[in-house]
């Protein structure tokens, strides 16, 4: 019974709670593009990273349709973003020695209009043990959580 205690109250420990539905902001009149995402972290990693925050950014407007569907230059609100601080971290290190292994990501994004700054909102996530079964491929769950908070954050300053 004792082994079944710690080993619960270990797995729970590190997960964060799971935060509840809430509906997406959508502002359908309000069209976006992503204009440029650039790696500040002067590291080379074994997935692209550009790509994937790109493309989780531009899937996060599409679902709440505010992305900008004719040529990306002339939208009316770019996005930029940079990438802060990413570490992949290792699902077998997660599993094995908690709190060792991390996966994050820390994002900044500019919103620029017609050359001026709008809004600059930063977000990060992380994952680490206890948060899901081995955490495999967290990697590609932080760029995922990252766009959907950055777009949500970005809507709610405008």
């Amino acid at each position: 019974m004792l082994l079944i205690f710690l080993s619960v109250s270990i797995w729970g420990c590190g997960s964060t709670p799971e935060e509840t539905a809430t509906p997406y902001t959508q502002l359908p009149n309000i069209k976006m593009s992503v204009a440029d995402v650039t790696n500040s972290t002067s590291e080379l990693f074994d997935v692209d990273v550009i790509g994937m925050l790109w493309s989780s950014l531009e899937v996060s407007l599409k679902r709440r349709e505010m992305l900008w569907p004719g040529e990306p230059a002339s939208a009316p609100y770019k996005i930029r973003a940079e990438i802060l601080d990413y570490q992949k971290g290792s699902a077998w290190y997660r599993w094995c020695m908690p709190m060792w292994g991390k996966t994050y990501l820390t994002v900044k994004c500019d919103l620029v209009k017609d050359g001026r700054n709008v809004a600059t909102v930063e977000a990060r996530k992380e994952v680490s043990f206890g948060d899901g079964t081995f955490t495999r491929n967290a990697w590609r769950k932080v760029f995922a959580e990252v766009g959907e908070d950055l777009v949500s954050q970005m809507a709610g300053k405008l």
